[in-house]
C-alpha cells in the first residue's frame, strides 16, 4: 500500500511543492485575470470534475496552504461592494466583498468547492475551506447568495482562479428563501416557527435555527417566545453549539410548563461542555422536582461518574478498553488534573507542575482530547483517505490525521466561543492573532492561529497503547503500524503545557482519545513535569541542535549538553560499535557472547559521566538484548548482571538485589522508562527464580513489572492478562 507509506507522502509532496504553480503565483502577483473560458465551459469543467471525484474517490487529497492572512475585522456596513472585474490575482482585496450566488452543487475535497456568480453574470470558483459538510450540505445549495468578506482571488493548481476562503467568518450566507408573495405571512411568528418544526423534522437543524430566529424577530408572544426559544435550543443541540443553547435556555427556565424539557436540555449542554459539576446541579434539582423522569436518573447517574472522575482520577481502565473499541475511538470520560497545575517555567514559558508530593507510577493526568482525528485503519484499502496540506507559507507538509485537526478547532470554537480562550492561550509561537473577536454577530476565529496551535501543540499517538505494545511483545508490528501516517492525533490542553525533556520525569500512553500521564520517579511538590516531545539518542552535534527546531527551543538537559561537549571521534566510535553489535546479533552462524560484552565494554568506556547523570543511550539496548540471550541460554547469572546493568544504564539506581545475600531488592533512583523495561524487570525475576534466590526478590522484581508496565501501558488492570507472576 504506498499511499500508507510517509516516505512516498512526502516525496509526492514535494514535488508538487515544486510544481510552477507557486512560482507563477508570484509572477502574476497583482494582475487582472485573463478570461480563458466561457461561462458554460467553465461550469462544464466544473461538473466534470465533480462526477470523476464520485466516481473515483481518490486516497490521497492534497491542498496548497496560502502565507498567512488575517481574517476581516471590518464590519460589513464598512465594506465596499465589488465585483470579479475588479479582483486582482493572489490578492487580498481589503475593505471590500463581493455578492455571490451559487450556480452549481459543491464539491468537496481538502474543501468544499461550487461555482459562483456575481451581480454582472460573471462565474468563477469558490473553495471554501475548514467547513462542516454538514453545514456545507445545508447552506449550500444551487440559487444560494452568500457574502465573502475581502475576497481573496488565488490561482489554482488547474490554471483557474477562484476565490479561496479559510476563515469561517469571512462567509455570510443570506437567506435562501423567495419571500416574495409572503408579505403577510413574513411577519408571522407562527409562520416561520412552523417552517423551522417542519426543517427540524427533515433533519435540517442548521436551517431550522434560521427560521427559529426568524420567528423570534417577529414579536410573538412571552409564551409563543419561550416554546420557539425551546424549540431553538433544542436544534442548537443539535448542531452542537452548546453555547447558545444554554443562552437561549437561561431565559425560559421560569416557565413552569417547559422547566423540566428545559432543565433536561441545558444539562446535556453543560455535559458536553464538560461543565459537570454544574451539569450534576441542574441534573439533581431536575429529579427532585420530576420524581417521575427516569431519562434524567440515567443521566444524573451518567454525570456523577464523570464528577468523580475528575475530582479523584479513579478510572475502570477495562471500561475505557470497551468504549475504546465501541465508540471507535472517542470516550465519554472525564478530564482528572489533581495534582498538576500550570505554572511559569523561566525561559521555557509556561509549564505544568506537581503541587503534591508524587511518586513514582502516580497519576498525574489522565486527559480526554479536546480535539482528535485518525485513521481507521481496519477500513478495506480503497476507503482509506489521506491528506496532504502544503504550506506555501511556511514551506512545511503536514499529513495524516493532523491534517483535520484544523477544522475541527475552527468549527468546535466557532460553535461554542466561551472555549476559544481556553485554546487561543496554547503556545503559537511568533504568530500574532488579530485582536478583534467578533464582527458582524459572529465570532472570529484566526484559521492560521489554529494551524500553528496545532502544529505545535498536537500529539500523534496509537489508538491504544496496550495495544501496540503487545503487537511489539509479540512481534507482530506491520509496516503499516510503525508508519506515522496512520496514527491518530489529538490536542490535549492540559497536556499541551507539559515542556520537554530527554531527561524526563513522566511518561505518557493512550486508550482511544483519553491521555494519561505518570510520574516515572519521585517528585516533590512544585516538580516541573517533562516528558520527551520525540525519541533521544547519542546523535552528533548537529543533530541533536536540529532536533526540535519544530517547536523553536534547543533541549538543555543533561543528555544534549553531554551530545554537545562529546567530540566528533567519539561519537563516529560509538556509531561503529553500534553497528557492530547489531551484526553480532543477527549474525547467522550464532551470537558470539564473548564478542559482545567486548565491544560493550568499548561503548562503555566512550562516556565520561556517570549513568547516574548522563543516561547511555546506545548502551541499554544492546545490554537488554544480551540479558535475553543469557536467559534463553539458561545463563541467569549473567541474564542478571546485564538486566542490572541494562538499568544503570538508563540512570537507575538500584540497593540490594544480590541473589547471595537476599536484600530486598529497591530503586533508590529511578531513571529514564521504556516499555523495554517491562522485559527487563521479567528477566531479573525469570534469574532469581533460576538462581534460587530468596522469594521476596522475585517479588520484588514482579512488583517492578507491574510497576513499569502500569507507567507505560497507563493502567495495571490489564497486566495479569498478559503477564503472569
Amino acid at each position: 500500500m504506498d499511499f500508507f507509506n510517509s516516505e512516498t507522502l512526502i516525496q509526492h509532496g514535494s514535488r508538487l511543492m515544486d510544481q510552477k504553480q507557486l512560482q507563477n503565483c508570484k509572477a502574476q502577483k497583482g494582475q487582472r485575470p485573463e478570461k480563458k473560458k466561457s461561462r458554460d465551459d467553465v461550469i462544464m469543467q466544473f461538473c466534470y470534475q465533480r462526477m470523476m471525484n464520485i466516481a473515483n474517490k481518490p486516497n490521497i487529497r492534497s491542498a496548497f496552504i496560502p502565507p498567512a492572512y488575517p481574517p476581516c475585522i471590518t464590519p460589513l456596513q464598512d465594506l465596499k461592494k465589488v465585483m470579479f472585474s475588479d479582483l486582482l490575482i493572489e490578492t487580498h482585496h481589503r475593505g471590500s466583498y463581493v455578492l455571490l450566488k451559487q450556480i452549481t452543487p459543491t464539491n468537496t475535497m481538502t474543501g468544499v468547492t461550487t461555482i459562483v456568480e456575481d451581480q454582472e453574470g460573471d462565474v468563477m470558483y469558490l473553495q471554501l475551506f475548514n467547513q462542516d459538510e454538514r453545514t456545507a450540505e445545508e447552506l449550500l445549495q444551487i440559487g444560494v447568495l452568500l457574502i465573502v468578506k475581502e475576497p481573496y482571488l488565488q490561482l489554482m493548481s488547474d490554471g483557474n482562479h477562484g476565490l479561496r476562503v479559510d476563515h469561517l467568518s469571512d462567509v455570510l450566507y443570506l437567506d435562501a428563501d423567495d419571500e416574495q408573495g409572503q408579505e403577510e405571512k413574513s411577519n408571522s411568528a407562527l409562520f416561520w416557527k412552523e417552517k423551522g418544526d417542519e426543517l427540524f423534522r427533515e433533519g435540517k437543524y442548521i436551517r431550522a435555527i434560521e427560521y427559529y430566529t426568524k420567528s423570534l424577530n417577529c414579536d410573538p408572544t412571552d409564551d409563543d417566545a419561550r416554546a420557539i426559544k425551546m424549540d431553538l435550543a433544542l436544534a442548537l443541540m443539535k448542531t452542537e453549539e452548546y453555547d447558545y443553547a444554554l443562552r437561549h435556555l437561561d431565559t425560559i427556565l421560569k416557565d413552569t410548563a417547559l422547566e423540566d424539557k428545559a432543565l433536561f436540555c441545558k444539562s446535556q449542554a453543560l455535559y458536553n461542555l464538560r461543565r459537570y459539576e454544574e451539569c450534576c446541579e441542574v441534573l439533581k434539582h431536575l429529579c427532585l422536582q420530576y420524581p417521575d423522569n427516569k431519562e434524567a436518573k440515567v443521566e444524573f447517574s451518567r454525570a456523577i461518574q464523570r464528577l468523580a472522575e475528575q475530582k479523584t482520577g479513579k478510572y475502570k481502565f477495562r471500561e475505557l478498553y470497551n468504549d475504546a473499541d465501541r465508540l471507535r475511538p472517542q470516550l465519554d470520560h472525564a478530564t482528572y488534573s489533581g495534582l498538576v497545575e500550570v505554572r511559569p517555567s523561566g525561559s521555557r514559558g509556561r509549564g505544568l507542575f506537581t503541587t503534591k508530593e508524587v511518586k513514582a507510577g502516580d497519576l498525574l493526568l489522565c486527559e480526554k482530547a479536546f480535539l482528535f482525528s485518525f485513521i481507521d485503519a481496519d477500513k478495506p484499502d480503497g476507503d482509506i483517505e489521506v491528506t496532504i496540506l502544503l504550506n506555501e507559507g511556511t514551506n512545511t507538509i503536514t499529513m495524516g490525521p493532523q491534517t483535520g485537526l484544523i477544522r475541527l478547532a475552527m468549527q468546535k470554537l466557532h460553535r461554542n466561543p466561551s472555549l476559544i480562550p481556553t485554546v487561543t492561550d496554547l503556545y503559537h509561537g511568533s504568530y500574532e492573532p488579530v485582536s478583534v473577536t467578533e464582527v458582524d454577530g459572529t465570532h472570529v476565529v484566526d484559521a492560521f492561529l489554529m494551524g500553528r496551535i496545532a502544529a505545535l501543540n498536537a500529539f500523534s499517538c496509537p489508538l491504544s497503547s496496550r495495544d501496540d505494545h503487545v503487537k511489539s511483545m509479540r512481534g507482530k508490528i506491520t509496516p503499516i503500524d510503525r508508519d506515522p501516517i496512520v496514527l491518530s492525533s489529538g490536542i490535549w490542553l492540559k497536556a499541551s503545557y507539559i515542556n520537554h525533556s530527554c531527561d524526563s520525569n513522566s511518561r505518557r500512553s493512550f486508550i482511544g482519545d483519553m491521555m494519561i500521564v505518570r510520574a516515572t520517579r519521585d517528585m516533590p511538590a512544585g516538580t516541573e513535569i517533562t516528558f520527551s516531545y520525540k525519541p533521544g539518542g547519542d546523535d552528533d552535534y548537529n543533530e541533536c541542535e536540529k532536533r526540535f527546531n519544530h517547536w523553536g527551543f534547543r533541549c538543555e538537559c543533561a543528555i544534549c549538553q553531554d551530545v554537545r561537549a562529546t567530540g566528533e571521534s567519539i561519537v563516529s566510535k560509538r556509531k561503529t560499535l553500534q553497528a557492530t553489535l547489531q551484526r553480532l546479533f543477527k549474525s547467522r552462524s550464532g551470537i558470539d557472547t564473548a564478542r559482545i560484552e567486548s565491544a560493550l565494554e568499548k561503548l562503555e568506556k566512550t562516556y565520561s559521566q556517570p549513568a547516574s547523570r548522563v543516561p547511555r543511550l546506545s548502551l541499554w539496548g544492546s545490554e537488554l538484548s544480551l540479558a535475553k540471550v543469557y536467559i534463553d541460554r539458561g545463563q541467569p547469572q549473567k541474564a542478571l548482571k546485564y538486566a542490572l546493568k541494562t538499568l544503570e544504564s538508563l540512570g537507575y539506581a538500584i540497593e540490594g538485589g544480590d541473589p547471595r545475600t537476599g536484600v530486598p531488592l529497591k530503586i533508590r533512583r529511578w531513571g529514564l522508562m521504556f516499555d523495554s523495561l517491562i522485559e527487563c524487570w521479567i528477566y531479573l525475576s525469570v534469574a532469581y527464580t533460576r538462581l534460587r534466590a530468596h522469594p521476596r526478590l522475585v517479588a520484588d522484581a514482579m512488583q517492578y513489572v507491574r510497576l513499569t508496565y502500569e507507567m507505560c501501558i497507563g493502567e495495571s488492570e490489564t497486566f495479569d492478562e498478559l503477564y503472569h507472576p
